[in-house]
């Protein structure tokens, strides 16, 4: 037989035939009838029963001492178990092992294959049912496969709790796993489900991981360090995460989340981000994008959006500050429009601290819980900046500094322009620089608009404003003919119409909104 190898076969009939070849000659041998089969080839064992056996070698002389294995083909009822190299069990109609070791496992028409053991990618356990499977030595492809993966980490969200281990999940059109990595192809779902804080999922045309195994939480698992996701793609990642778009770059090594698309959606804590392109920085919380829009998924507010030119991080001296170009606050249902040139919002370290370790999920970011101060009382405030507020966005940011052409726009005309302005989303507190305000006069004839001009103006927890370097006109010239000083001028809010009805029943609830000056 093969040099080194063992075979063992038993069978209800054998047949062995030889066929010269040159100086040597071919073998084939047949067997049929509740075939038994045990192969050890030197490296691999084979134990395997079937219906039918046809294996074929070739000895270079006619004498028969060593031969060289052309190929096996197991037919009807076929099961195996191969150990060695590799482990695996299988079954199905027909196996074909070839001579350079590879092999094919056949169903039945319109049944599938069953295969278990252990991945090439590191020793990962599973088990798998497909349409087609081929087997070779460092790697292993299947058709239509619907595969369970034992001992793999969430690569979001928290770990799950569980002692017992969480399986991962894939159906795709094509599977293919070597050493390096595990590709799905041709329309892919992927996912693992443990409790909310820890499932995620996602669907792709097209996805490869890569990873290795860990054990620094003292049990094995495999972490996935990268997942590429292509061709059209839905994700969720525990409670806190949900995108879609055309690609998905997730690199847990460098911790960061990078989204494609026409445009590509983000949705977190309730906002959802649309833009082209969108990297999150998973342990900072900071992102970088290109021209998009924010809105919220609250439906009471879902009229509100913001929208921005790009978004940039920039590390401050002691805080995490965004940088935003071209923003825009507007609140489509009143056509009310708050734009800048450009933004900086210094973010909330506690919300983001929080966030990261949520997502991450590592034990050098299990610490104690950092709590956030309690925010002074809220004074009165206009409907437009509760809306504004509101965003879920914004919730993540104590501070907000606006410069370059700021303008407040009321159904397309300009009512506000300023040159700098700057807002404490915590306390209400602000100031405008070289403000301009334009109010439409009552009058029917005559003068319709009346411009107030101030150098520089603060604002009170309660909304009301202090103008200093006043100066009014109704002057439609941008350099006016003539000015009335009025220097120094105070103004107190104006409650809505709701808020004086609450006012008039006593009520506290919406008695603090406002409705201008």
């Amino acid at each position: 037989g093969v040099e080194g190898s063992d075979y063992r076969l038993e069978s209800r009939w054998i047949e062995i035939q030889r066929h010269p070849n040159g100086a040597g000659q071919d073998l084939s041998l047949e067997a049929g009838g509740e075939v038994v089969a045990h192969i050890f080839d030197g490296k691999t064992k084979l134990d395997l029963t079937s219906d039918h056996v046809q294996a074929n070698a070739f000895s270079v002389s006619r004498a028969v001492k060593t031969v060289e294995s052309r190929g096996l083909e197991a037919t009807g009822n076929v099961v195996f178990h191969a150990s060695g190299d590799e482990e695996l069990d299988g079954s199905g109609d027909r196996l074909v092992i070839d001579s350079d070791r590879s092999g094919h496992l056949y169903p039945l028409e319109h049944r599938r294959v069953r295969v278990a053991g252990h991945l090439p990618k590191d020793d990962l356990k599973f088990e798998m049912t497909a349409g087609e499977v081929l087997f070779e030595l460092d790697g292993l492809s299947a058709q239509d496969p619907s595969i369970e993966i034992q001992g793999v980490a969430a690569p979001l969200g928290k770990a799950s709790s569980s002692l017992a281990p969480v399986p991962l999940n894939a159906v795709a059109g094509r599977m293919s796993v070597d050493r390096t990595s595990i590709l799905f192809t041709e329309g892919v779902y992927i996912g693992q489900s443990a409790t909310p804080e820890s499932s995620w999922s996602l669907d792709a045309e097209n996805l490869v991981l890569t990873g290795a195994q860990s054990t620094e939480t003292g049990v094995r698992r495999f972490n996935i360090s990268t997942l590429l996701a292509w061709g059209g793609f839905q994700a969720r990642f525990a409670q806190e995460i949900a995108a879609r778009g055309s690609t998905l770059m997730l690199d847990r090594d460098q911790n960061r989340m990078t989204l494609r698309g026409v445009p590509a959606e983000f949705d977190l804590n309730g906002m959802r981000v649309k833009t082209d392109w969108l990297e999150v920085d998973l342990a900072t919380g900071f992102w970088r994008t290109s021209k998009g829009s924010v809105i919220t998924l609250d439906e009471r507010s879902g009229s509100f959006e913001f929208k921005f030119a790009s978004m940039e991080p920039m590390n401050g001296v002691d805080s995490r500050i965004e940088v935003v170009r071209e923003p825009a606050f507007i609140d489509h249902a009143t056509r009310r429009e708050v734009r800048a040139s450009w933004a900086l919002f210094w973010l909330d370290e506690v919300r983001l601290t929080r966030m990261s370790r949520e997502l991450l999920h590592r034990p050098v970011l299990e610490q104690p819980e950092d709590s956030a101060p309690a925010p002074p009382p809220q004074g009165a405030q206009s409907e437009f900046i509760r809306k504004m507020k509101a965003l879920p966005f914004l919730a993540w940011v104590h501070e907000a500094y606006f410069e370059g052409n700021i303008e407040m726009l009321d159904h397309g005309e300009r009512r506000i322009r300023a040159d700098a302005a700057y807002m404490s989303l915590v306390d209400g507190r602000g100031w405008m620089r070289e403000i301009l305000v334009t109010f439409i006069t009552p009058f029917r004839s005559g003068a319709k608009h009346l411009k107030l001009h101030a150098d520089w103006l603060n604002i009170s927890p309660g909304g009301a404003v202090r103008m200093q370097g006043a100066v009014v006109t109704s002057c439609e010239f941008d350099e006016p003919h003539y000015v009335i000083k009025l220097g120094d001028l105070r103004m107190k809010p104006r409650p809505s119409n709701s808020a004086r009805r609450a006012i008039a029943e006593g009520r506290e609830a919406g008695a603090d909104e406002l409705d201008g000056y």
